[in-house]
Parts: structure tokens; C-alpha cells; sequence
């Protein structure tokens, strides 16, 4: 990660130079840019490796016999408030409404092509006074079974 993070700023700086010399048309300022398209050049081939391992990190690489399991399997969802007071609450709210509202249409676009709903299961809801929520556990499943 420290690799890739010097990498975009070497190449941040380039941009920026190579921004500079375009203003200026003398010969000096063409071979410049040849070589800051160079440089820049060398640092994508640089981070196309490093954008795929941190990506093979972030993504699970999944045996395509599972895929009919991971359709089919459930997801606990876990939401809490943090700091914040009453604010942080009422966000959490928020985001459970979001959730609540993404499972029963799940999926689906805005005109309802697309998706079957899923099952919701609330394992432990703790509300505030004001509507907010402390915190939430809660299921979604999808419906009908596996692939539903």
C-alpha cells in the first residue's frame, strides 16, 4: 500500500509538471513532456500489478462451484450509532431504513425490473427516544430458499 500511495504521488507530481509545461511551446518544454509521459507511462505499468494484488486482497477469489451457495446464503448486517450522540442515532436509522428498503426491492431498479425481495430478520434492535438507533443486528435472506 506504501508502494502504490509513493506511486500516485510521484505520478500527481508529473501531472502537475506536465500541466506547466504546456503553457510553454519552446523546445525545451516538448522534450520535458516527452519524458514526463514517459515517467508517467513506467508508473502505470508500475501500479497495474498493484492494483490487481490489492484488489485480489479486497475480493475473495470464489470457486465458481460456489457461486449457487452465495446467492443463496444469508448476511447478518450489524449497525451502530459510535459517537455522536442523538445525530449518530438517528443516522444509524438512517442507514437500517436504507437497508430496509434495498431488501424489499431487492435489487430491483426504480421501475421494479430486476429483483425479488428478501427476508428480514431483526436479531436485536435498541432504539432512542427520538427515533434513532443505538444499535441493530439484524438478517437478510434471500427468499424461497437457495437461489430465490
Amino acid at each position: 500500500c506504501d508502494q502504490a500511495t509513493q506511486i500516485h504521488a510521484e505520478k500527481e507530481s508529473l501531472l502537475e509538471l506536465l500541466q506547466e509545461t504546456k503553457s510553454t511551446n519552446d523546445a525545451e518544454s516538448k522534450e520535458m513532456r516527452e519524458e514526463i509521459e514517459e515517467e508517467l507511462s513506467q508508473l502505470k505499468e508500475q501500479l497495474e500489478p498493484l492494483s490487481q494484488k490489492m484488489l485480489l486482497s479486497l475480493v475473495p477469489v470464489l470457486n465458481p462451484d460456489d457461486l449457487q451457495d452465495l446467492t443463496s446464503s444469508d448476511a447478518v448486517i450489524d449497525i451502530r450509532a459510535g459517537t455522536g450522540g442523538d445525530e449518530a442515532c438517528l443516522f444509524a436509522s438512517e442507514i437500517l431504513a436504507c437497508y430496509e428498503a434495498t431488501a424489499k426491492a431487492g435489487g430491483a431498479d426504480e421501475s421494479g425490473n430486476g429483483g425479488k425481495s428478501w427476508d428480514l430478520e431483526f436479531l436485536s434492535l435498541s432504539r432512542t427516544d427520538l427515533g434513532g438507533i443505538k444499535e441493530a443486528s439484524l438478517v437478510v435472506s434471500s427468499r424461497g430458499g437457495a437461489g430465490g
